[in-house]
């Protein structure tokens, strides 16, 4: 064990149990409508930004599951064993299906959607700086949570602003 680790070491203890105990990863299906894999390149003449990096977490998750990138498509493959749908923005009704289908056949589903996300501003228009304030940062699964009895408040949040940050 590396002792600069010493804050981690529980973590890294059940790391290593799980792997050794399971011999074949489980899949760990992802559909965000955010950048989380990064935004590949930096454009030529632009330096290289945090933003071309895959996000922190999803390394992390790599290391543990088979991860695999599902896009917004009207099957949702019978191989994955769980599914993490973060920010879900804009889904299409084949794919709210697709979901409903998968729901209903017992398997695990870990959903994130957010009224009002912040990193949702990947794609403002050129040329126009007001876009980011003025678009659509609201991700939610209206079919979906409905009919699991869930039900999210328009424009509200839930946050504590004390241990808020920018």
């Amino acid at each position: 064990f590396d002792a600069s680790r010493e804050e981690f070491l529980e973590y890294d203890i059940s790391k290593i149990i799980v792997s050794l105990s399971n011999s074949k990863k489980a899949v760990l299906g992802i559909y965000s409508s955010l950048p989380i894999e990064g935004l590949g390149m930096a454009m030529p003449g632009r330096q290289p930004d945090e933003s071309s990096d895959p996000w922190f977490f999803l390394n992390e998750l790599k290391e543990t599951y088979d991860v695999r990138m599902i896009p917004d498509s009207s099957e949702i493959p019978s191989e994955i064993s769980c599914l993490l749908l973060m920010h879900p923005k804009g889904l299409s009704n084949q794919a709210q299906y697709a979901l409903d289908q998968y729901l209903l056949s017992g398997k695990s589903a870990f959903i994130l959607v957010d009224t009002m996300c912040e990193a949702d501003n990947v794609n403002p228009q050129a040329g126009n700086p007001m876009m980011p304030m003025n678009m659509n940062r609201s991700s939610e699964l209206p079919l979906t949570l409905r009919k699991s009895g869930f039900s999210i408040p328009e424009g509200k949040v839930v946050l504590d602003r004390d241990l808020a940050t920018q």
